[in-house]
């Protein structure tokens, strides 16, 4: 993959967490830094490096798993609310 081509700024008086050693990239958390290296650099990783990704990965995709489950309920409800209302008004 090639090197990200995208232009950022860093504000003044800040400073990344951590940058891509392979690229220099800047990132604000640790566990970007790892999805972006097993993502942009894999061939590169070692065996360390791969697990993090991995466990990375498995956390982040945890985490959107979660946040769909929430916000599939808060559709059900809110799709249960209009109904409730409709049934009232009509």
């Amino acid at each position: 993959m090639a090197p990200l081509e995208t232009e950022f700024e860093i504000r003044a008086g800040e400073t990344p967490f951590a940058r891509c050693q392979y690229c220099d990239y800047p990132f604000p958390t640790e566990q970007q830094l790892v999805l972006h290296r097993g993502v942009a650099h894999e061939d590169r990783l070692d065996a360390d490096e791969q697990a993090a990704y991995e466990q990375a990965r498995a956390a982040e995709d945890e985490t959107l798993s979660l946040f769909r489950l929430k916000a599939l309920f808060a559709l059900v409800i809110l799709y249960f609310t209009f109904l409730m209302v409709y049934g009232v008004v009509t």
